[in-house]
């Protein structure tokens, strides 16, 4: 495509650049939008579970359970229980015993059996 830009102008070969912009058109561009608007979704998704994985992680050792016990209950190496124990998470405020209450009063939650 150089070249016969090139010749067709007059151009030196070194100075034609040629840019391929491709338009996406017909049938397949709703389902690539669709795809791309999923793989963020799913990224989104993947940031959550991985939060919620390392506070749960760190809860377990709050609780006063090892690395190596966290590790063999949720199937994890212990270098991945120490990765997690490391990441900053943002911490749920803890419900008072007047919070329950009200999640009990109103249904919301069951008290345990």
């Amino acid at each position: 495509m150089r070249e016969e830009v090139a010749k067709a102008t007059g151009a030196d070969l070194d100075d034609v650049d040629v840019v391929v912009n491709p338009e996406l058109t017909g049938r397949a561009v709703g389902h690539l939008e669709a795809a791309s608007a999923l793989q963020e979704q799913l990224q989104q998704l993947a940031d959550r579970a991985r939060e919620a994985l390392a506070l749960g992680v760190q809860f377990l050792l709050e609780d006063g359970l090892t690395q190596r016990e966290v590790a063999l209950a949720l199937g994890l190496s212990v270098a991945r229980v120490r990765q997690l124990a490391a990441v900053p998470t943002e911490r749920p405020v803890p419900l008072t015993a007047r919070h329950m209450q009200h999640l009990y009063d109103s249904g919301a939650l069951r008290p345990p059996q």
